[in-house]
């Protein structure tokens, strides 16, 4: 994607894809106040001038899954179509581009409503889960997530897949881990190959405390045990000779 100016306008400088605008409007999901514009059929805005009720010309709430969406055209770019569709607790973004009035409705429906009756979403990983567990100078320290993870896959989908704690190797002079650290990756594969990572965290704070270092003095201090050694010999020396 390149845009040259933000006001949509033509430009032979501006190029884009549907994945593309489709991430743009996975991203605005993060904003409610733009979702719920764009959900919004009909609304009044008052000045001190006038009361105007503005309605939303567009059909995109004649599909019943329609939760809203967004519309442009240009005479270079034709209409184009972006529509959040719910169904079971599923939601998919459909795209169309380069389409016409009389069909970019129906060609998105159709996008939204096979991506609905074909995927499954299975929320497998809650954030705070347990995540296992690692060492630190001996001391066992609980790893949780730190996200969710929801898998999105087709329905006829066979992939393996499995999922698996690696715990990040301790730093050199490291003594403490704060709750919350991130002490490792939480790996989801499919068929062999890394599909996702979740940051691992560390549930609580652990501090690593030296032992007391011996003095000096005290390692320099004269041992008695040569002595008692020597005495003993000559005790033994003097039983023989007896």
């Amino acid at each position: 994607t390149h845009f040259v100016t933000p006001n949509g306008l033509h430009d032979p400088q501006h190029y884009t894809t549907s994945y593309d605008l489709a991430l743009l409007a996975k991203e605005v999901m993060k904003y409610p106040a733009i979702m719920e514009a764009m959900g919004t059929q009909q609304t009044e805005v008052k000045t001190d001038q006038r009361q105007v009720r503005i309605k939303d010309r567009s059909l995109i709430f004649q599909n019943p899954l329609a939760l809203g969406g967004k519309t442009g055209f240009t005479d270079q770019a034709h209409n184009t179509l972006i529509e959040y569709m719910k169904k079971d607790n599923k939601m998919v973004i459909a795209v169309v581009m380069k389409s016409s009035r009389a069909k970019e409705y129906q060609d998105v429906q159709a996008i939204g409503s096979y991506g609905l009756d074909h995927l499954d979403v299975q929320r497998m990983f809650q954030k705070g889960e347990n995540a296992g567990e690692t060492t630190f100078y001996g001391e066992n320290v609980q790893g949780v997530l730190g996200d969710s993870f929801v898998l999105t896959k087709l329905k006829t989908d066979a992939a393996d897949f499995a999922y698996i704690p690696v715990f990040t190797p301790w730093p050199n002079g490291q003594t403490s881990i704060k709750a919350g650290e991130v002490i490792g990756s939480y790996e989801i594969k499919k068929n062999g190959e890394i599909l996702k990572q979740l940051p691992i965290v560390s549930a609580n704070e652990v501090i690593y405390t030296a032992p007391p270092a011996i003095s000096k003095e005290a390692s320099r201090a004269p041992s008695h045990w040569p002595y008692w050694a020597a005495a003993g010999l000559v005790l033994v020396a003097m039983a023989h000779s007896a």
